[in-house]
């Protein structure tokens, strides 16, 4: 039977020593016994790190950058102070014209009567009177006309405006000739500017027969925004 030689015995009582020392020691570190310069460079990955084991303390002030936060993590800051204007740009062109907006207001006068006979007095020559504030106006007369004289005659109907104290301004005017008896339906229109006055319907005979009588005088003025 062979027997191990004392120098094999030696061997591999150290080999075992050597072996069971090492691990020993791997399994016994002391506290803080590893720092710095027992890490290799680089060797320490994110997957070594605990959850939460990075905190605010671990943290070295000023040293994360805006783009190491989630978009929406950081509160917006103050708003700044406001830029100069820049230059205006070119005008656009011309857009299609809109549609066209509804009537405005309008102030309609009526004066009117049954009738009204024309004689030779210059006062009974005035068949209808409107008296107007300043602005401007259109005017329409309506009206029936019969010679009432026993003979021919010729009148004369107008819308006149006074002028000062002694004249006046015809608006609009109609001449009608008619036998004795004839009637004839009369129409006239006018316009103005006015700084205020009171406007007439005058009918009077301008030839032969003196006589007429007016029927259903109807005189409408109506201001408008202005008188071309």
């Amino acid at each position: 039977m062979l027997r191990p030689s004392p120098a094999m015995v030696v061997a591999v009582v150290a080999l075992v020593a050597s072996l069971g020392g090492t691990s020993y020691a791997a399994a016994t570190l002391a506290k803080n016994s590893v720092g710095s310069p027992q890490l290799k460079t680089g060797a320490v990955k994110t997957a070594d790190l605990g959850a939460n084991a990075v905190t605010a303390a671990k943290v070295k002030n000023g040293s994360l950058l805006a783009a190491d936060f989630k978009a929406g993590q950081l509160p917006a800051g103050p708003a700044g102070v406001a830029g100069p204007a820049g230059p205006a740009g070119p005008a656009g062109a011309t857009g299609p014209a809109g549609p066209a907006g509804p009537i405005g207001p309008s102030t309609a006068l009526l004066a009117e009567k049954d009738t009204h006979n024309v004689g030779i007095s210059a006062v009974s020559h005035t068949v209808l009177t409107q008296t107007l504030a300043a602005g401007d106006y259109t005017f329409l007369v309506s009206a029936g006309l019969e010679n009432t004289s026993g003979s021919a005659g010729e009148f004369t109907c107008a819308i006149i405006e006074p002028i000062g104290n002694d004249f006046t301004a015809t608006l609009g005017e109609v001449v009608v000739t008619l036998e004795d008896n004839e009637k004839a339906g009369v129409s006239i229109v006018g316009a103005t500017h006015t700084d205020g006055a009171t406007v007439e319907l005058n009918c009077d005979s301008t030839g032969g027969g003196q006589f007429a009588t007016v029927t259903e005088p109807r005189l409408i003025s109506t201001r408008v925004g202005s008188v071309g």
